[in-house]
């Protein structure tokens, strides 16, 4: 068993495509490397690596059931994004 704590959302993003790309998603291992509070970055950062990266594409889509399908998690992400663009977030810091 892996344990992971303490690590940056780039290093379990890494983690998690060795694990796709591997076969290896439905496992406890790997849905710890979204549960370290920084899961929608790590997801995120997944999403972009799977866009430069057509192994890990065709590996993901071989394992959407367990990981999810590929287009809505990117449109999700995309909508996050947006919802995150710097007015938003100053608005956000003020009301704080």
């Amino acid at each position: 068993m892996i344990l992971i704590s303490g690590v940056e959302a780039p290093d379990l993003a890494k983690l998690a495509a060795r694990m796709i790309k591997s076969g290896f998603v439905i496992h406890r291992e790997f849905e710890s490397c979204f549960e370290m509070g920084n899961g929608a970055e790590v997801m995120a950062l997944l999403v972009d690596m799977a866009l430069e990266d057509d192994e890990l594409r065709d590996w993901w889509q071989r394992g959407e059931y367990y990981i999810g399908d590929f287009e809505q998690i990117k449109a999700r992400v995309l909508a996050r994004n947006e919802s995150l663009s710097p007015d938003s977030v100053s608005a956000q810091l003020q009301l704080i």
